[in-house]
């Protein structure tokens, strides 16, 4: 009985230090937070991290589960900083972004980070940089490499993989560019995304404006550019800064024009270069932001003509028609001043006079000038003749180039043309028959016209002047200019020049003498170019409709100037088979001057031209 004791006993000591062998080697293999740290500092090193960032107790499951990792080296300390910080235990805290910066630096250095390096890792989270860009930059601090040889941990390397943290400056500044085009911040997706953009450069600041330009916050001023000029500077704007913007869109442009302006600014490109980022620059696809100067003139004279602002459609479609040459400047004018409007508001001839030269020049006619024109239109001369006139004067192009247009080029010169000029007229049962086939053509010509007719006809210098035709100068009572002193000369041109004037406000600037016949008295005294001819019609001699068709179809050239005489219903005949048949041919149907101009040819006072072929 007592050796069955004594077997039992021996047993049961066994069985007993069997049991507690087998616990001690599982104490060995499985950490718990109650064994003294000292004796494992791998053990010590996750307990004071977890604490560290979640200031709770460290839970045996992440021993469980670090413990053999760390021990093993199979992972790095930097590796369990990273699943500590983006775990529950640590994100259900809330800390503020400041708090954060100064857990992870106890937790990976072991100090606390000086103001500024705390104040530029908050700011860099605020505008969602991520806690692993914190990370990887500690991870090379030697304090750190320090830390790890202490605790007998892998300190390893870590490397931010998302876009926001591959450059914070870049980060950050789409930051405040999204919070000062969209008014609040954005989330980490849409971070890594337009942060990946830039970096790649598939994206410039300009880009992500254009697309979010409509949810930029108004302005309280009223001004609508502020917010967005202040945006792409990452400044205020200054006060004389929105005054000049204004002025630009008080010249007709639009806004694109102006943040195209911005854009192209030397403060723009370096301060957006500097944060890493591509500026961008805003297209211009108006017409009216494409030409300023001539922008600013086509508003200007839509107010000065109209008394209202022109139209967004007004602009691009004037300046699209001017620059394809689709109209001229003046043709435009004459457009704009026949509209209602502008009628209601320069009833008066003196005020649209004083108005067009306002638009052209800046200034008042001079009294002379506005006196002719005056005579002008208050006998009939329609406004847009009087502005062809205008546009006549040298300085009008010169005008124009300052406004950033070249009239020359609206110039097209025909390939073929000829001067149609009638003499010792006016007569309106002949001159008017005439003057339909040329209004009916588009056709113009000269017509030289004896002084003491002048005013038994009014109505024919008026409608002459309005189709664009030319009066020139026939003497005042067609007489043989060889037969009379030089002073007699001078006056028959004068005062069948005064009669012209009176009636149509314009002087003549051609003259013909009677029978084309002069001497060097006639040349010394006329003060005009002597305009002959080539092709004498002799309609006068024969009034013969066929004769008159035939001598000018079988004969005529480039350059001509023919001679017919407008009193004789045999040369309106003549004109309804001549006028279209001319034009069939390819013939342009032009004033003398305007042949002299397309050709080059400066005529002279006193020379005689009997056909103008070139300069």
């Amino acid at each position: 009985m007592g050796k069955k004791t004594s077997i039992g006993r021996l047993v049961y000591r066994g069985v007993a230090c069997l049991l507690a062998f087998l616990l001690l080697c599982g104490m060995c293999l499985i950490p718990s937070k109650n064994r003294v740290k000292e004796e494992d500092q791998v053990e010590a090193f996750i307990d004071r991290t977890f604490t560290a960032l979640t200031q709770n107790e460290t839970p045996t499951s992440v021993f469980a589960v670090w413990y053999p990792k760390l021990a093993a080296k199979e992972r790095s300390a930097v590796d369990f900083v990273e699943s500590v910080v983006y775990s529950p235990s640590f994100l259900e805290k809330r800390y503020p972004d400041s708090r954060i910066v100064e857990l992870i630096y106890v937790a990976m250095v072991d100090h606390l980070p000086d103001d500024a390096t705390e104040a530029k890792y908050t700011e860099y989270l605020d505008e969602k940089v991520s806690e692993r860009y914190l990370l990887q930059e500690l991870s090379k601090d030697p304090d750190y490499s320090d830390l790890c040889t202490r605790y007998d941990v892998l300190p390893g390397t870590f490397s931010a993989k998302e876009p926001r943290d591959q450059d914070p400056e870049v980060t950050l500044a789409l930051g405040r560019l999204y919070f000062a085009v969209r008014g609040m911040h954005p989330d980490s997706e849409e971070v890594n995304t337009w942060t990946e953009r830039f970096l790649k450069q598939e994206a410039s600041v300009m880009d992500f404006i254009e697309q979010y330009s409509a949810e930029i916050p108004k302005d309280p001023s009223g001004n609508e550019l502020a917010p967005i000029i202040s945006c792409m500077l990452e400044r205020e704007v200054t006060s004389s800064e929105l005054e000049e913007y204004a002025a630009l869109l008080e010249q007709g442009v639009s806004s694109d024009y102006v943040l195209h302006q911005v854009c192209e600014s030397g403060e723009f490109r370096e301060h957006w270069l500097s944060q890493g980022i591509e500026p961008g620059t805003f297209e211009l696809t108006q017409q009216r932001d494409l030409n300023v100067e001539l922008t600013s003139f086509i508003s200007r004279f839509y107010l000065c003509l109209t008394g209202r602002k022109a139209t967004e459609d007004e602009l691009n479609s004037g300046i699209s028609r001017v620059l394809s040459h689709e109209v001229k400047i003046q043709t435009m004018l004459a457009e704009v001043l026949d509209t209602p409007e502008s009628q209601a508001l320069l009833s008066d001839n003196s005020a649209f006079l004083d108005a067009v030269y306002e638009v052209l020049y800046g200034e008042k006619p001079d009294p002379a000038t506005v006196e002719g024109y005056l005579i002008g239109l208050n006998n009939g001369v329609l406004r847009s003749r009087i502005l062809e006139e205008i546009a006549k004067d040298p300085a009008f192009d010169e005008q124009m180039k300052a406004y950033g247009f070249d009239t020359s080029s609206e110039k097209v010169i025909p390939e073929k043309m000829v001067a149609l000029t009638f003499d010792d007229g006016p007569y309106t049962p002949v001159t008017f028959r005439i003057m339909d086939m040329l209004e009916a053509y588009g056709a113009h010509a000269t017509f030289f016209v004896i002084g003491n007719r002048v005013a038994n006809y009014p109505e024919c210098l008026i409608r002459a002047v309005n189709l664009g035709c030319e009066i020139g100068n026939h003497t005042w009572n067609h007489t043989k200019l060889t037969k009379l002193s030089g002073s007699a000369v001078a006056q028959q041109i004068a005062d069948c020049d005064q009669a012209v004037y009176n009636i149509c406000g314009f002087h003549t600037r051609l003259m013909r003498p009677m029978g084309g016949s002069f001497n060097s008295t006639v040349a010394a005294n006329v003060g005009l170019p002597m305009i002959m001819w080539c092709i004498d019609t002799n309609d006068w001699r024969y009034k013969d409709t066929n004769h008159i068709i035939t001598e000018i179809l079988d004969n005529v050239k480039d350059g001509d100037i023919i001679l017919m005489h407008d009193i004789y219903e045999c040369t309106a005949d003549a004109m309804e088979v001549v006028i279209p048949e001319l034009i069939s041919r390819g013939y342009t149907l032009v004033t003398v001057s305007e042949l002299a101009e397309y050709k080059g040819k400066e005529l002279q006072n006193g020379e005689s031209y009997r056909s103008i072929r070139g300069g």
